[in-house]
């Protein structure tokens, strides 16, 4: 998607490195890997999905809503329900149910609710994988927008059991916390 590769070219010319070293050490404090190390390829990709969509700077804005600022907002008006679409965006957990040539099918953890997943990428994903993924709604499937963070059985029982013993509402308690659940790297504690 256009729009997705230009916040991307964006955010790689114009994020403070100030704020980009702040975020990395909140990052690994919220994952627990404060030892520091070079992020694999999927883990990078992980610290840059929630360094865009969900970390707040100084400013209390994410770098998302920073880039819509610095943009041409002369558009359709389709493009501000896009755009709102992905300042709403989180990482949600589904269980892959089927999988096609051009899409997957998968059952959202949180809402028991089934849909149609489509994505730009290749998809390399097998039945009754868990997998954390940012959607956003079109049409009658969801898009997403990044290669998945897969999880295992253990992290689900965890995440299901920390979302039950909170008030939060599905979404604010993914926003906040879903990085934790998606990460796969070793902790200091491991």
């Amino acid at each position: 998607m256009k729009h997705i590769g230009e916040f991307e070219q964006h955010l790689v010319r114009n994020s403070n490195i100030r704020e980009k070293v702040k975020a990395v050490h909140i990052f690994r404090d919220k994952v627990g890997c404060s030892i520091p190390r070079e992020l694999t390829k999927l883990e990078e990709q992980l610290f840059l999905s929630w360094f865009s969509y969900d970390y707040k700077t100084i400013q209390g804005f994410t770098l998302y809503q920073v880039f819509l600022k610095n943009i041409d907002t002369k558009s359709i008006p389709f493009e501000a329900v896009f755009h709102a679409l992905l300042m709403a965006s989180v990482l949600e957990p589904f269980k892959i149910i089927e999988v096609n040539n051009d899409y997957f099918v998968a059952l959202h953890l949180m809402t028991n609710e089934q849909s149609i997943i489509k994505s730009n990428l290749d998809i390399l994903y097998k039945r009754d994988d868990l997998v954390f993924l940012r959607c956003v709604p079109i049409y009658d499937y969801l898009f997403s927008l990044h290669p998945g963070f897969q999880f295992n059985d253990e992290k689900r029982g965890a995440l299901l059991k920390h979302f039950q013993n909170t008030e939060l509402s599905w979404r604010t308690f993914l926003k906040k916390h879903a990085i934790q659940f998606a990460w796969n790297g070793k902790t200091d504690q491991e």
